[in-house]
């Protein structure tokens, strides 16, 4: 399962919370629909 998540992570794009066109601070909560079973 670990490789499967960092095969996908260079994909990712961070793009910052904004309110107009300035970035502000967040806090955040972070799913991720994972499958603990899947061992392969």
């Amino acid at each position: 399962m670990t490789a499967k998540i960092l095969a996908v992570l260079p994909s990712w794009k961070f793009r910052p919370a904004t309110r107009g066109p300035q970035p502000v601070e967040v806090n955040a909560i972070l799913g991720f629909n994972i499958d603990t079973n899947d061992r392969y």
